[in-house]
């Protein structure tokens, strides 16, 4: 399956198949010919032509680029701009299943969760410390490495801390904070509420506010915005990681830890 705007011409590189879309891109898995490995590139589905905008694609992947060498960040090769104007990034291609792939089988142990959240942790606190905010954290976004480890992912929506477009845009409600759900400015703690949501999806199965069976989004808008997350229904979960989530996924944005 190739993307709807045809093919994707980038040298050194050959086109293998598709493995997944956003909001605004596709993701593509290509053979890189040297060094020989295998790469997927995040591809924008509309050209761009305005010099600004091509600046602006430039210092956020220069951001990304620094913040990727860490070991819970999917790493970043290389980005460019086709020649039909469409920017792309070639990162690093994680085979394994991923955190929403994995909990579809079954919600994980408190270890394995503590191991994978203090990891992601540290990730996300090294790119809020470079001004960048995620803005999408779910199990969806956290990739597997080859050698096991998690990788947080899809940064195509982040914005740079402070930026006048940190509100509203894409989101992903089950776990986006309330503040972001509203559609008001946000910071870093809508990312340690996404953190928090994971973490609890993690061990539950499902989201904090999911309402089994619903397809009514301004209900499930009004659920997250005046709604207490339940207890996560497991007598293995220590009370004090109860309490943190709890905490975490706090309404208000300072009541919240205030970093990763």
């Amino acid at each position: 399956m190739t993307p709807g705007y045809g093919g994707v011409d980038i040298p050194g590189l050959t086109f293998e198949r598709h493995l997944g879309a956003g909001a605004f891109a596709d993701v593509l898995l290509f053979q890189q010919e040297f060094p020989r490995r295998r790469v997927a590139v995040k591809v924008m589905r509309e050209a761009v032509t305005d010099p600004r905008t091509q600046a602006s694609f430039e210092s956020e992947a220069n951001l990304l680029a620094t913040v990727s060498t860490h070991p819970s960040i999917v790493t970043v090769y290389h980005a460019a701009i086709t020649t039909t104007g469409r920017p792309y990034l070639v990162m690093e291609y994680c085979s394994r299943p991923g955190l929403a792939e994995r909990i579809r089988d079954r919600p994980l142990s408190v270890p394995e969760m503590l191991q994978t959240m203090i990891r992601l942790s540290g990730a996300v606190e090294t790119a809020h410390r470079h001004g960048i905010l995620h803005r999408d954290l779910k199990p969806a976004n956290v990739l597997t490495t080859d050698y096991g480890w998690p990788a947080l992912g899809d940064f195509g929506i982040s914005v740079v801390a402070g930026h006048p477009t940190n509100s509203g845009g894409a989101m992903s409600l089950p776990w986006a904070a309330p503040e972001v759900v509203a559609g008001h400015p946000f910071e870093s703690t809508a990312d340690v509420y996404g953190l928090a949501a994971t973490a609890y999806t993690l061990l539950a199965g499902a989201s904090p506010f999911e309402l089994t069976g619903a397809r009514d989004v301004p209900a499930l808008m009004s659920h997250i915005m005046s709604t207490s997350a339940p207890r996560i229904p497991r007598d293995d979960v220590p009370e004090a990681v109860q309490q943190l989530l709890a905490i975490a996924l706090a309404k208000h944005p300072t009541e919240r830890p205030q970093s990763a």
